[in-house]
């Protein structure tokens, strides 16, 4: 009897644990399969809405590969037919959000970018980015001839001409449609070349260039060759070979420029057409809660009160006619500029609704979609930063960084292109190029002279320890456009000769006096002390304290007097330089700051000078 209770014991708890086993088993399909496999492969379409296999192998003259080909093809094909097929568990709500997020297609990117916002987001960085001026060099060239030089400068010259090829904006078209959507073509107009042949430099002859085209992406087909097709390890491998345009014009990949917005997974390259993601793609979700929320804030102003009275709902119900104009008349009188009337005792009541942080909200919704389209809140919007006490510099630091990838991806390579069409057309000269762009930062005057301003000392510095020359520091403010001295002639004129300081010294050009290196041996003081920051000379046998007393008498001269009155000694530009050096090497910080008076000697002359700071005036010349 003991037997058979723990048998039908061990039965009830075997058959217990399989129902719960199957239980779980049914509930883990349920969460990742919702959907029947007829809807998973239809969303699935809305990703992978084509394949490689759409896409048949061209030879060069345009015609269909042989049959020993195509049976290539046809293997490879059948050998890669799963690659789209999703076998992994997916839990279907998530993944029916995500797939549906698909190419959208050139039409539709066309349609979307008619909305300010994402015309914007796609206008902005490359309007920015082109901004700057470029400079242009031969490629790999260490010294640049003259007559070289000359050419560079009248191809630069005409290419930046709007009446001419207008290059820039030729590029910044590129880069524009690039963004728009997710590709842009750009190739050169050269007459009497046949673009389905490999690029040949020699093929263009003189005057034939007319410039670079851009096209829209509705506007060509691409074909890809066996070896774009069909084999990986390829550097072509899923890269179009010809792009052919309505006209029957075929292309060759060598000849054109073709820019892809972010690299997109293999998988998905066909339905992209081998191009990359359209920014309205990524953002007009986002760019549409955006103006939604922004939209409702208006209504949301307008209705944010809700007047509440009591009724009679059985008077209500017996004549609903009567008591629905009764409402429309309160509605009309209800704002702050009616008068609504009510019977004695009757409970009116007006609830408001908060609208506080609403702003926030509307905000938050447009820097989402700043933050999809890669570009800074800031600028997209262009308003100041909030929160965090933020500052605007890591903002501005991010969008140079968009900017600079815009002008090295998309310009320079354009441009190279140009340059190297226009040399061969015009010069009949086979060389490559490379374009430079300049920093997208531009300084202010101010903050330009304070790099002219340091940028002297450095020179000074190097011209005293021997360096370089002083002709050597004049050449290079002359190629500096923003030193203020780039129009100096090549020749010194004669009234701004160095400062003659005699005859030249026989010790490579200094004095054997560490201590006053602007002084001649033959007539310089014997013996120097230091006090209080004064350089002071001891001359004709006299003590330390009669030669600091004779400086202090000289320092306290001017004690009562109004130095701004006082007209400065005048020199040429060349001693005032040396003078104010001399000054500013030997004097301590400390007591440039405080300011003073002060006197030195810098051979041939002793000078009494006022230096407080910044501000610099000779006093007396002995």
């Amino acid at each position: 009897m003991f037997e058979k209770l723990l048998k039908k014991a061990d039965e009830y708890l075997t058959n217990k644990i399989k129902s719960v086993v199957a239980e779980n088993e049914t509930t883990d399909k349920l969460e990742h399969a919702l959907l029947p496999d007829i809807q998973r492969e239809k969303l699935l379409a809305c990703s992978i809405q084509k394949t490689h296999m759409d896409f048949k192998p061209v030879a060069q003259t345009g015609y269909a590969m042989d049959s020993t080909a195509m049976d290539s093809c046809n293997r490879f094909n059948e050998n890669t037919k799963d690659i789209y097929s999703i076998r992994q568990p997916l839990n279907d709500i998530i993944y029916t959000h995500f797939a549906t997020q698909g190419f959208i297609g050139f039409q539709a990117c066309a349609i979307l970018t008619q909305n300010w916002l994402i015309n914007k987001a796609c206008l902005l960085p490359t309007k920015d980015a082109i901004k700057p001026n470029y400079t242009v060099d031969f490629k790999g060239s260490d010294e640049v001839l003259d007559e070289d030089k000359d050419k560079i400068k009248d191809m630069q010259a005409i290419s930046d001409d709007k009446q001419k090829f207008d290059i820039k904006e030729v590029a910044r078209v590129f880069a524009e449609k690039k963004r728009q959507f997710g590709q842009s073509l750009a190739y050169p107009l050269i007459e009497g070349v046949n673009y389905e042949e490999p690029f040949n430099i020699d093929a263009i002859k003189p005057g034939s260039y007319k410039g670079m085209t851009v096209i829209d992406p509705v506007w060509y087909n691409v074909e890809l060759d066996s070896e774009a097709i069909m084999n990986p390890e390829s550097l072509r491998f899923f890269k179009p070979t010809y792009f052919e345009l309505p006209n029957g014009t075929r292309v060759h990949y060598t000849w054109v420029q073709f820019g892809v917005n972010g690299e997109v997974p293999d998988i998905l390259k066909s339905t992209y057409r081998f191009g990359g993601y359209p920014i309205p793609q990524l953002i007009y979700e986002r760019a549409y809660a955006a103006e939604k929320v922004a939209n409702e804030a208006p209504m949301l102003a307008q209705s944010k009160r809700l007047l509440v009275a009591d009724i009679n709902v059985a008077a209500y119900l017996t004549n609903t006619a009567e008591t629905v104009e009764k409402l429309k008349a309160i509605s009309q009188f209800r704002d702050n500029w009616g008068v609504m009337t009510k019977r004695p005792g009757d409970s009116v009541q007006q609830i408001d609704t908060s609208l506080t942080d609403l702003d926030e909200v509307i905000m938050t919704q447009y820097q989402l979609t700043a933050a999809a389209a890669g570009i800074t809140a800031t600028k997209l919007l262009e308003t100041q930063p909030k929160g965090f006490n933020s500052t605007g510099d890591y903002e501005d630091d991010q969008y140079k960084l968009t900017l600079t990838s815009i002008q090295e991806d998309d310009f320079a390579p354009l441009l190279e292109m140009h340059y190297r069409c226009l040399a061969m057309s015009k010069y009949g000269l086979d060389r490559e190029f490379t374009v430079r762009f300049e920093e997208i930062d531009t300084p202010t005057e101010k903050e330009r002279a304070e790099i002219n301003e340091i940028n002297s000392r450095t020179y000074a510095t190097y011209v005293n320890a021997g360096v370089i020359t002083g002709d050597e520091v004049r050449e290079r403010l002359k190629e500096d456009e923003d030193s203020g001295f780039n129009t100096l002639s090549d020749e010194i004129p004669e009234d701004n000769e160095p400062f003659d300081f005699g005859e030249e010294p026989t010790n490579n050009g200094g004095s054997s006096n560490e201590q006053n290196p602007f002084s001649m041996d033959e007539d310089e003081p014997k013996d120097w002390f230091t006090s209080n920051g004064a350089h002071i000379p001891i001359e004709n046998g006299e003590s330390e304290p009669e030669a600091f007393e004779e400086h202090i008498e000289k320092c306290h001269k001017y004690d009562k007097m109004d130095i701004n009155k006082i007209p400065p000694v005048e020199v040429d530009k060349q001693e005032y330089a040396i003078v104010i050096k001399a000054f500013d090497t030997y004097l301590p910080l400390e007591e440039k700051k405080q300011g003073g008076i002060f006197v030195k000697d810098v051979f041939p002359n002793r000078y009494t000078v006022y230096y407080k700071g910044n501000k610099f005036k000779i006093l007396e010349r002995e």
